[in-house]
C-alpha cells in the first residue's frame, strides 16, 4: 500500500518567493559592489550567456520609446540600444513608455519588474506535500526562469496579466468581463495571448459573444492605427536558428529537411514532416485527454485552471512561431495544477502520464543547464554528434509535452458551459444524423 506523501506546512507556500527574492539580492550585490564576474559566472554554470548588463531586454523597450519620441525611425535603426536593435514587438509598447522614462531608467525597470514577477509567485504556488515543494523549487530556480529575470524581458509583463487575469477568473461578472479586458490587453501587445480568450467560454452565450467582439474591434483598432508601422515590426522578427535554444513546431521538421544537404527545395519534405508530426500529436493529445477524462479529476481549482491557462500559452507559442527559451516560464502556470491533478489521479495510468508530463517539462525548464553539461562532458570530436543527438531528443520531448499539456488545457475547456452545451448539440445532431441515415436504409 503506498503511503500518502509527507505533508507540507501552509507557510511553506511562501518559501519560495522568499527564496527567490534572497537570490536577487545577492545577485543585485553583486552588481552593486562591483563583482559582476561572480554573477555571471554562476549563470554560465547553468547554461546561460549573460548579457553586458542587466534587464538588457527591457532596455530595448526603453531604448525604441526613447529613440521614437526623438523623431526616429525605430523599425530602421535604434541608436539609443546599446546594439541597436531595432523593434521588433506590438507597437503599442512605444506609446506605453511614460514620457521622460528612458535607458537612465533600466536598473529601475528591470529590478521593478523581476520584484512583481517574484511577488506574483504566491498566488501560483501553494505546495501541499514536500515533494510538490523539490518541483516547485526546480521550476522557480531554472535556467529558463533565470533568462527571463536576468533579461528582464518584457515577457514578464504578459506573465503578470495572465496572473490577474487568471485569479479574477472564479470572481463577479464584472471581474471576468475586467480578466478578458487584461487577456486582450496582452494579445495587442505580444499577440499570442489571444488563446486565453477561450476561458469566455464559461459565460452565457451573449457574454461570450460580447468579449470575441470586444476582442475583434481591439484587434481591428490596432491594425488601423497602427497600420503603417504593424507590418514593419512583424518583419522585423528574427529569424532563430533551428538547432539552439529556441523552441517551436517548426524546429524539429525544418531543421530535419534543411539539415539534409542533397535536398535542392527542402521545404515540401519539411511541410510533409510538420504534417505527420502534427497529426501525431493530436493522436497523442486526444488519448492523453480520454486518459484524464477516465481518472474522474477535480478540474476547478486555482491551480488547474492555472494549468489550463499555461497550456494553452504553451499551445499557442509552440505553433505561433519560435520562441526564445524565457518563454518556458509559462511552465510555471502549469506545474502547480499537474502536481496537484497527479496527486488526485487514482488510475495508475493517469498518474503515471502527469508523472512523466512533470518530469519533461522539468527537462525542458532546465536543458539549458543540460546542453553545457553535455558539452564539456564529451570530447570536440563527438560533440558535434552528440549535440545532435541531443537536439533531436529535446525536440520530440516538447512535441509530446505540448500534446500533454493541451490535453490538460483541453480538459479544462470541455466542462465550461459553452463547450459542454457545444458538445452537447454535436453529439445530438450526429446522433440525428446517423438514425436519418439508419431509417433510410431500412426503407430502402
Amino acid at each position: 500500500m503506498l503511503r500518502p506523501p509527507a505533508a507540507c506546512p501552509p507557510r511553506y507556500g511562501f518559501a519560495i518567493p522568499l527564496a527567490a527574492l534572497a537570490l536577487f539580492g545577492i545577485f543585485a550585490l553583486l552588481w552593486a559592489t562591483g563583482l559582476q564576474p561572480i554573477g555571471k559566472e554562476a549563470l554560465r554554470l547553468v547554461g546561460l550567456a549573460p548579457g553586458p548588463f542587466p534587464f538588457l531586454d527591457i532596455h530595448a523597450v526603453l531604448a525604441a520609446a526613447q529613440c521614437r519620441r526623438l523623431g526616429i525611425d525605430v523599425y530602421v535603426m535604434n541608436p539609443c540600444d546599446v546594439f541597436g536593435r531595432v523593434h521588433v514587438y506590438s507597437p503599442l509598447w512605444l506609446p506605453l513608455v511614460p514620457p521622460g522614462i528612458g535607458t537612465a531608467a533600466t536598473p529601475w525597470v528591470g529590478a521593478g519588474l523581476d520584484l512583481l514577477f517574484i511577488a506574483s509567485l504566491g498566488f501560483l504556488f501553494r505546495p501541499r506535500a514536500n515533494r510538490d515543494l523539490v518541483v516547485l523549487v526546480l521550476t522557480v530556480f531554472s535556467p529558463a526562469t533565470f533568462y527571463a529575470v536576468e533579461r528582464a524581458n518584457n515577457e514578464l509583463v504578459i506573465f503578470l496579466l495572465v496572473v490577474i487575469a487568471g485569479l479574477l477568473q472564479p470572481g463577479s461578472r464584472r471581474s471576468r468581463f475586467f480578466s478578458y479586458g487584461l487577456i486582450v490587453g496582452a494579445a495587442l501587445l505580444k499577440y499570442f495571448p489571444a488563446v486565453l480568450l477561450a476561458l469566455a467560454a464559461r459565460e452565457k452565450r451573449r457574454d461570450a459573444l460580447f468579449v470575441a467582439v470586444g476582442a475583434a474591434l481591439a484587434a481591428a483598432l490596432l491594425v488601423i492605427v497602427y497600420r503603417g508601422t504593424l507590418g514593419r515590426a512583424l518583419a522585423n522578427i528574427p529569424h532563430l536558428s533551428y538547432y539552439t535554444d529556441s523552441f517551436s513546431a517548426r524546429n524539429l521538421p525544418f531543421g530535419l529537411a534543411t539539415g539534409l544537404p542533397w535536398l535542392k527545395d527542402p521545404l515540401p519534405v519539411a511541410l510533409t514532416l510538420f504534417a505527420i508530426m502534427t497529426a501525431l500529436a493530436l493522436v497523442w493529445l486526444r488519448r492523453a485527454a480520454v486518459l484524464l477524462d477516465a481518472a474522474a479529476l477535480d478540474w476547478t481549482t486555482r491551480e488547474v485552471r492555472f494549468a489550463a491557462i499555461g497550456g494553452l500559452l504553451l499551445t499557442g507559442v509552440f505553433f505561433a512561431g519560435q520562441n526564445v527559451n524565457y518563454r518556458c516560464i509559462h511552465f510555471l502556470f502549469v506545474l502547480p495544477g499537474l502536481l496537484q491533478l497527479r496527486a488526485a489521479a487514482r488510475p495508475p495510468q493517469a498518474r503515471r502520464f502527469l508523472s512523466l508530463l512533470i518530469a519533461a517539462s522539468l527537462f525542458l525548464l532546465w536543458e539549458q543547464c543540460f546542453q553545457r553539461a553535455m558539452v564539456v562532458a564529451f570530447n570536440a570530436r563527438s560533440s558535434d554528434h552528440i549535440a545532435m543527438i541531443f537536439w533531436v531528443a529535446r525536440e520530440l520531448v516538447w512535441w509530446w509535452t505540448i500534446a500533454g499539456v493541451a490535453a490538460v488545457a483541453l480538459c479544462h475547456l470541455r466542462r465550461l458551459p459553452l463547450f459542454a452545451a457545444g458538445a452537447v448539440w454535436l453529439a445530438a445532431l450526429v446522433g440525428s444524423n446517423r438514425g436519418s441515415v439508419a431509417a433510410a436504409t431500412r426503407d430502402d
